[in-house]
């Protein structure tokens, strides 16, 4: 018997993955969280968490013991990420062409701070670099 079965004997388990990810989501908001999402260091190394996991489920309604099982598995990863990023390990080695993106638009950033650009250049530049 699971926990849930034992706490919630009567309740019928069901839902939208969608909608439970936007609830916790707007949960991490009205919880002042997330400011502490999009600026801390160990945190940014796992915000793509969402699409992640999103990619590791690949059904649009799960049922809750898949969903359960691709979060532990998440969750193990997540933490495999944090535990490497407090051992002060490098981070992994991103594909080459993310890194020439990186150093593109790094470049960009120095000219326009160096004032070799003007703003409306800068960000033509960037959109430029950036293919949704």
């Amino acid at each position: 018997m699971t926990a849930l079965e034992t706490e919630l004997p009567r309740a019928r388990v069901c839902g939208c993955y969608f909608h439970f990810n936007q609830a916790l989501w707007k949960r991490v908001q009205g919880l002042g969280l997330a400011a502490a999402f999009r600026h801390d260091h160990r945190l940014a190394a796992i915000i793509p968490y969402h699409r992640t996991l999103n990619d590791a489920v690949q059904v649009r309604h799960p049922s809750l013991w898949m969903f359960l099982r691709h979060l532990k598995d998440q969750q193990q990863l997540a933490e495999e990420k944090l535990e490497r990023a407090d051992r002060g390990d490098p981070p992994p080695t991103r594909r080459r062409k993310w890194r020439e993106l990186e150093a593109r638009l790094q470049r960009l950033r120095e000219h326009y701070i160096a004032g070799r650009r003007d703003l409306a250049s800068f960000w033509k530049a960037v959109s430029r670099n950036v293919f949704l």
